[in-house]
């Protein structure tokens, strides 16, 4: 018989076979009982070690994919980045071609007004030379006539 005082359990005499079978360390029952649990814990190691080995192998393709994303965003920023660095430079020539576009504008401008200068004096220099010709030419033929008129008197 047991008998309870407080928290401690006094034994008195010999315990009851029938009720504290659960609680017995020998027997068929605790030798069944031991042989499930460490059925039971084996299969919990195996199932362990399967799920880590998954856990693993997931982990491994997921990290396979993650360094190709991560190599996917470091191509497309690296192309944004030359994208931009080709942008930046189009528009830096965009405004060098501006620019030379509105000198070479600006030069045909005084290039055309320096033309027709310059067809302006040719003009006045043939002008100027044609009545000096044409001077020359009348004295010739005047000194000519003077010459030969005055042969003939």
């Amino acid at each position: 018989m047991n008998v309870t005082e407080g928290s401690a359990v006094i034994f008195t005499g010999r315990p009851n076979p029938n009720k504290t079978k659960e609680t017995q360390t020998a027997g068929a029952y605790s030798k069944r009982l031991k042989k499930q649990l460490k059925i039971i814990q084996d299969l919990g190691i195996q199932n362990h070690w399967k799920r880590q080995q998954f856990i693993a192998r997931w982990r491994k393709a997921l990290k396979k994919y993650d360094i190709k994303e991560k190599n996917l965003k470091n191509d497309n920023g690296a192309k944004l980045k030359l994208i931009g660095q080709a942008h930046i430079r189009i528009k830096s020539l965009e405004k060098e071609l501006w620019f030379m576009d509105s000198n070479i504008r600006e030069l045909r401008i005084k290039l055309d007004s320096q033309r027709l200068e310059n067809k302006r004096v040719i003009e006045r220099y043939e002008r100027a030379y044609k009545q000096m010709q044409n001077f020359e030419g009348q004295d010739s033929l005047q000194i000519e006539v003077a010459i030969s008129g005055a042969g003939m008197d």
